[in-house]
Order: structure tokens, then sequence, then C-alpha cells
């Protein structure tokens, strides 16, 4: 076989026609199909395999390369192919999932180049930072990126106008930024387009990572059921009431027959019948009728979430929406109350779509409070302005900090969610009032407010078991449209019109609990960051959907959030050790936590979550700064900026290399050096001023961190 090949490699070479597209290709399959035998890099059955990403590195037109360097460049696709099948076990992947993409990287961090591997799995992006220190476990330190996260690739000749073509931005939904610089410049487009390959917009439902990831731990986790879920978890909140007989489970939306925004199976009155419920809907937006989340065990006032009312211009009314409110109340007569989380003017707009907000007068013993939580474009647009700030792409002033924070209003709506929250938790606890919380379409505002106060007022919900429940109770079965807020699917365009970060938001409020009482919760915010990272990581098929129908559509052929996050448990997965509280100590007393503006903080374990991990893992490592030819030395013509401070180059003001790492800047921006010459201001704040003192075997300096 091996001679075979290489009397076909002499032949080819005497034969090639470097203008023939075709003939071009068959070349490099059998060149291909040579080395693989005569290296014995992987299994022959892999040429097809192999070739796809040789292919990238050929161009379709006429080709002026030597047979040499083609030979050359394969040879390098073949080797990263052979890393791939030769990747280290302790990596954070599945057994069976594919790797894509296996190539030699420098981390851009601080102004330094950390040396590392860029690793593209079907779910996951990793970033392989090497070396570490002798003390750790693996060679590498591993710095995991869920796929779906990232948002887009681009250069620095993108984003900054300056001619840099091989160091890539990753630009990440949550605002993180990663930037990678490939050593080898004709390599940089063809990995930033397999990159691109895997955006978002590439991807449709059927390819979602989750129905693979289904089809190979089905046999593994225990399945549970939505409805099993809600069915144990409707037993435990009635059973135990003090007003047993008040209330019933109701079927009238069976097979989604009145709204596929709503479960099959809700809670209502006894004496609400299934006609009734049905006419109810009638009376609300999107058919969302009342249905009870929690019932207080001792007074019986209950927490109910519904969409808005269908009054409109034309004033309409419901003398069953009426009746329920009354049947609702802890006891006959007794007062209820009903929570609009918008802001009064925002509910009055919404009279000329049909919706708007019911009046007193038709609702007695009944009274209204208006939360005035914004919309969720504002939201989003505040946690943008939050990102930025933290992140410091934008600089600041130490004086401008704390005034751009409180611009950016994230903390105050993360505060007047809490404060609304806790109003309900008093209303149901201390003055036995049932509530009814809507917003506009009541899977938004409304799931935010509610899970909250049942977290607050039930302590089941402070544990794993519990949340998880919560999750499944008040997110999935409350119709929030994970598939649009996430935006894990889509064009950019589809995903900019629901994205937002309410589910987040929700997530910063109960790390704001723990923060007050850590004692009182199972769980850590480490468990509240694995969920916030959940949507991203592709695993699950809770995320991919919008409403309870969508979600029991693909129930049989993916995992939920529940069952996946129970497996991890069951078989004490590593990353679920920092999970649990060990100085929990469980209490059935209900929460008050405080909202004042002292006693909340900026969730930086996530939201900066990026960056300290690359600090944490690059701390006491050696640290590479590449030399003029890493990346290569710039020529004048290209740079019409200095690439430190952005001065425009001039008659007067002129182009500077630095010797070290070969970028341009201008004459303000560098210092002379004795042994060197001009060097940037990064390099000489990198203590790399004078000789350097060591040179790695690719010609790399060494600098090791202070």
């Amino acid at each position: 076989m091996k001679d075979e090949a290489e009397s076909t490699l002499k032949e080819l070479d005497a034969m090639y026609r470097w203008d023939d597209v075709a003939a071009r290709k068959e070349y490099v399959r059998r060149l291909l199909k040579y080395l693989l035998v005569v290296h014995k890099w992987a299994e022959e059955e892999d040429v097809d395999e192999v070739l796809r990403w040789a292919g990238m590195l050929l161009k379709d037109g006429p080709s002026h390369e030597r047979p040499q360097d083609v030979a050359e460049r394969v040879q390098w696709v073949l080797k990263r192919w052979g890393d791939v099948l030769s990747l280290p076990e302790y990596l954070p992947i599945l057994p069976f999932e594919k790797v894509h993409l296996h190539v030699p990287v420098l981390l851009l961090f601080d102004g330094l180049f950390v040396p590392g591997y860029l690793v593209l799995t079907e779910s996951k992006l990793l970033i392989l930072l090497n070396p570490t220190p002798a003390e750790r476990k693996h060679p590498y330190s591993v710095i995991d990126i869920p796929l779906l996260l990232l948002k887009s690739i681009q250069t620095f000749e993108e984003t900054r106008g300056h001619p840099i073509t091989n160091i890539l931005q990753l630009q990440m939904k949550n605002s993180w930024v990663a930037q990678v610089c490939i050593p080898d410049l004709s390599l940089a487009p063809v990995v930033r387009s397999v990159l691109e390959s895997f955006l978002p917009e590439a991807y449709s439902r059927k390819s979602f990572f989750a129905f693979r990831y289904h089809a190979m731990m089905v046999k593994e986790v225990k399945r549970c059921s939505i409805d099993e879920v809600l069915s144990r978890e409707y037993e435990r909140i009635l059973l135990p009431t003090k007003c047993q007989g008040r209330w019933r489970l109701s079927n009238a939306n069976k097979n989604f027959c009145i709204s596929p925004t709503m479960p099959e199976v809700t809670i209502v009155p006894a004496l609400v019948t299934d006609d009734e419920v049905k006419d109810l809907a009638k009376f609300r937006i999107n058919k969302r009728y009342p249905m009870v989340s929690w019932v207080h065990k001792e007074n019986g006032a209950c927490l109910v979430r519904a969409s808005q009312p269908a009054v409109g211009l034309k004033n309409k009314t419901s003398k069953t929406d009426e009746r329920y409110m009354q049947n609702i109340a802890a006891t006959p007569g007794n007062f209820t109350a009903v929570v609009d989380a918008r802001p009064f003017k925002n509910a009055v707009a919404n009279l000329a779509n049909g919706g708007g907000f019911i009046s007193l007068k038709n609702y007695p013993k009944c009274r209204q409070v208006n939360a005035n939580i914004p919309n969720i474009h504002s939201m989003t647009a505040s946690l943008l302005r939050l990102r930025d700030l933290l992140s410091g792409r934008q600089p600041t002033d130490e004086d401008d900090w704390l005034p751009k924070l409180h611009a950016s209003h994230w903390m105050q709506h993360i505060q007047r969610i809490l404060q609304v929250s806790i109003h309900i938790v008093y209303m149901i606890d201390k003055e036995s009032t049932s509530v009814l919380v809507h917003c506009t379409n009541g899977w938004d505002r409304t799931s935010q407010i509610v899970s909250l106060a049942n977290i607050m007022l039930d302590s089941y919900y402070r544990t794993v078991d519990g949340f998880l429940v919560l999750h499944e109770k008040d997110w999935t079965s409350g119709a929030h449209k994970f598939g649009e807020r996430v935006g894990s699917l889509g064009s950019e365009a589809h995903r900019a019109k629901g994205v937002s970060p309410i589910f987040l938001q929700f997530l910063e409020c109960v790390f704001q609990l723990i923060e007050q009482a850590p004692g009182l919760f199972e769980y850590t915010s480490e468990f509240l960051q694995y969920i916030a990272n959940s949507p991203w990581e592709g695993r699950v098929g809770t995320y991919m959907v919008n409403t309870p129908q969508e979600r029991k559509n693909i129930e049989k052929t993916t995992l939920s959030i529940t069952e996946h996050t129970r497996h991890l448990i069951r078989t004490a997965h590593p990353s679920t050790k920092n999970w649990f509280n060990r100085e929990y100590l469980p209490s059935n007393d209900v929460l008050y936590p405080s909202s004042h503006p002292k006693d909340l903080r900026i969730w930086l374990d996530y939201h900066s979550m990026l960056d300290k991990r690359i600090k944490q893992e690059i701390k006491g490592m050696q640290r590479y700064i590449p030399p003029t030819g890493v990346p290569r030395w710039f020529p004048d013509r290209l740079a019409d900026t200095c690439l430190a401070c952005k001065t425009l180059f001039t008659v007067v003001t002129r182009r500077h290399h630095c010797r070290v790492c070969g970028y341009i800047f201008c004459g303000s921006c560098t210092y002379k050096n004795a042994a060197q010459g001009r060097i940037c201001t990064t390099c000489v704040n990198s203590e790399t001023e004078g000789a350097p003192d060591s040179y790695d075997k690719d010609g790399f300096v060494i600098v090791e961190n202070k």
C-alpha cells in the first residue's frame, strides 16, 4: 500500500494541472491518502473527513502554489487531525462529542499572549492554556465557553480599523469578549471560516445538539416527564393546606385545546367549572386564564398568575372573571389584590391593542397595584450598559464609574423586582390577601415576580430539587419564551427583537437572597451560574422552545433541565461539587430580604466570569510575547493610526515599530531602550525592557508573571 501511494504521488506531481479545480482536488485526495498511509495519522476511512478540512485551505480559482507548498499545508491539517484524535481525556467534553477544530493559538489578555489551543466541539468552544504550574494535575487549564453563546467573529481590522488579520475577536451574546491570535497568518481566515460555520445563524432546530445528547444519554438518565413533576408539585401544594377542598385540578386545557401557552393541568378554585375556565380564557390576552401558583398552608391565601385582561377601548368586562377573584379570596369576603407588573402608562397604552387593566368598580374588595417594572427592551439595554462598564472596553475614570453604574439602571431594576416581590409576600403572609399577578402576556415580568415570591414564601424552593421544580412550574409551564429570550437560534435580526435577560435577572435576584441569607439556601451561587449557562450549553430541550406545547412535542427526543441536572447530581459529576451549601440549615420561615441599595451586590461572579476565570488560570504561569515575526512585522503603509492611542500618523507624527511585538505605535507610546531600540508601553509594562530573559523553541520571548 505504501509503495502504491508513493508511485501515485510521483505520477500526480508530474501530471498535476494547477488551473483545473477538479484535478487539484483529486490531487489533494490522493496526497491525503498517501500521507494517511505512510504516517498513520488516522485510519484510511477518515480520508473524507480530513479532506473536508484540507479543502478549506485550497482556493476554487487557479492556483500558483507549488505542490510542495500544498503538501505542507495538507500535512498541517493532518497534524491537527492527529491532535484531535489524541485529545486529553480530562477535557470537559462528552465521550461521544465530535471535535471539529483543534488549532494552536495565543490568547490575548492584558496586553500579553498566553499560548494554548482552541478546540471547537459540537456544544463548546474550549480555550486550553499551557503551560501551567507544575503542581497542576493536568498540563492545560481549560476555559469553557458554550458554543451557542458565540455571537460573532471579527478581526482587529474590522473592529479597530487596524490591519491585523490574525487576531480574532470572539464576541459573546452576554458581552463577554475573547481575543485569540492565530500564529500562522495564512490559516487565520480558515479558522474564522470554520468558527463562523457554527454560529447560531447556521443552526436549525433539527441540528440542535440536544437531540444527539438525548440519543446518547437516554439509557443513563432517569426520565421524568413535566406532567409527573407538576402532578407531584400540585399535590404537595394542595394536600397540607388549611382550606382543604377549596381547590381542584382542572384539565380544561387538555391537549392544549384552549391555549398552547398554558399547561394542560392547572390549579383552580373548586367552585370554578371547566366551562367557566374556558370563559375566563376569552377575557385574557392569548387566552392565558388565571392559574394558581402557590397556596398558603395556614391562612389559605393564594398566589395566582395570568395575562392582562382583554378590556380594550370598548371597556369589556367579564362576570366570570369577577366571580373568580371572589373565589380566590382567603376567606369569603376577604380582600384580594391585582399586581400589574407594568408601568401605568404602558397599561393604558395597551388598551389600544385590546388589553389594558380591570376597572375596580366591577371588583368589590379588590385593590390594584402597578409595579412599574420596565419592558424587555429596557432590560436588554440596561444589561448591555452594565457589561460594557464591567468589561472595561469603554475607558472610564474612577470618578465616572459609579455614575455610569447608576446610569445603567441594572441594579435599580433588580431593586424594583425585589421590592414588588417582597410586597406580594407581605400581603399573602401577613394580610392573608390573595394576589393575582399579570403583565402584558404573563410570561416575563410575571414569571420573575411569582417565582421570587414562591422562594420567599416556601422553603422547599430554596433546595436544589425545589428550585428545579419551580423552574418547570413557573418558567417552562409558565410559557416563558426561552427560545426567543435566550436567542440561541435563528438569524441575528430575528433574535434581536425578542432577546432579553429576563431569566438572568430572576437568577440575579435569587443571588441577592442567597447573599443576604446564605444559611437558608441549599444551593449556592455556583449552582445559579450553572442554570444561567444551561441555555447556551445546548444539551437540554427546555431552552429551545417558547410554549408548553412546543416542549411537549420534543419531550421524547430531548432532556429537560430537571432530568439533566438530577442526572449530574446522581452521578456525582465534578461540576456539582460546589452546588451545595455546606452550612445549609433548613427553616420554614418566610424570607423577608432587604431591597435597600446598600444590601444589594453586582453579580460579578457571573457578569465577569470569563475575565475572572482567565486571570485565575494564567496566574503564575509563563506568558509569551510574540517577537517581530508573530504577528509579522507590519509594513508602515498598512498602519494609519497608532495601535495604542489611535493618533493619526502625519509628517510630524512618525511611525515606530516595537522591537518586541512588531506592532506600529507613535513616539508617545514607545520608549527607547539601549539593548533593543524602540519598545511600546505595553511591552515595557510587561517587564520586557532590556534583553529578554529567554526564548522558547519557537522564538517566543518568555516572561514570568510577577
